[in-house]
């Protein structure tokens, strides 16, 4: 080889200039840090989940005061089934006596500041256990509103104690005991808490009754039937 092919050689194996080359990230813009404000327990599409006495758990949002929880049966959250505030911490057992073999959604609300954040991946999904056999819904009971009078604003909520096998509820209201013609009439309630559905009169009394509903049977509450009267 003549000495000037082997210093072109020699050229072409060293680099003409030292140069590194960056991205605009390195040079002072590193990527943003992942959200640390996000949702955690149950986790999201998991099924199982206990229907009563149920853990709801998020991380930490630095700065927060106070913390939202809310639980509703569409993603949308069209009509929210539960609310929580002034949550002081990042987890909660809630006993709102969720369905069974029912699908919920949740998210969390972090507030700050005056203002507020929601967390990250909200709103997330799970699914309650099955009844655990092939069995009717247990016993379970009215408990308010009774008597009276109730005072027609702000709406009464009803409330009636779980039956654990319960995969819905329905739920009836009339101005008659016989219930031929229901004021409120709710085939597919998801938990035992229900806000009034309609405006109600003054000076008038007013029947109700629930069901228990699950795959195989239907048990109403003990009564069977509950009352109550608004004021005048």
């Amino acid at each position: 080889m003549s000495r000037a092919a082997a210093l072109l050689a020699v050229c072409l194996l060293i680099p003409a200039c030292n140069f590194t080359f960056s991205t605009d990230d390195s040079l002072g813009n590193p990527q943003a840090p992942q959200n640390p404000f996000v949702l955690q327990v149950p986790v999201d599409g998991s099924n199982g989940v206990l229907t009563s006495n149920t853990q709801f758990a998020w991380s930490a949002l630095p700065g927060a005061q106070s913390y939202t929880l809310q639980i509703s049966l569409t993603s949308a959250f069209a009509e929210i089934l539960y609310e929580q505030p002034n949550i002081l911490i990042p987890s909660v057992f809630v006993s709102i006596g969720l369905t069974r073999s029912s699908t919920y959604y949740w998210r969390v609300y972090g507030f700050k500041s005056g203002s507020s954040e929601l967390a990250g991946g909200s709103p997330y999904r799970f699914t309650t256990l099955p009844p655990p056999g092939l069995a009717a819904p247990s016993q379970f009971f009215t408990q308010s509103p009774a008597g009276g009078p109730i005072d027609v604003q702000p709406p009464p909520v009803f409330l009636w104690s779980i039956s654990p096998e319960a995969m819905y509820y329905s739920f009836q209201l009339d101005t008659s005991n016989l219930f031929l013609n229901p004021v409120a009439d709710l085939p597919a309630v998801r938990y035992n808490r229900l806000p009034c559905p309609v405006a109600l009169l003054k000076g008038t009394t007013y029947y109700w009754r629930v069901t228990a509903v699950n795959s195989w049977g239907v048990t109403a509450a003990s009564p069977v039937t509950e009352s109550f009267f608004t004021a005048p």
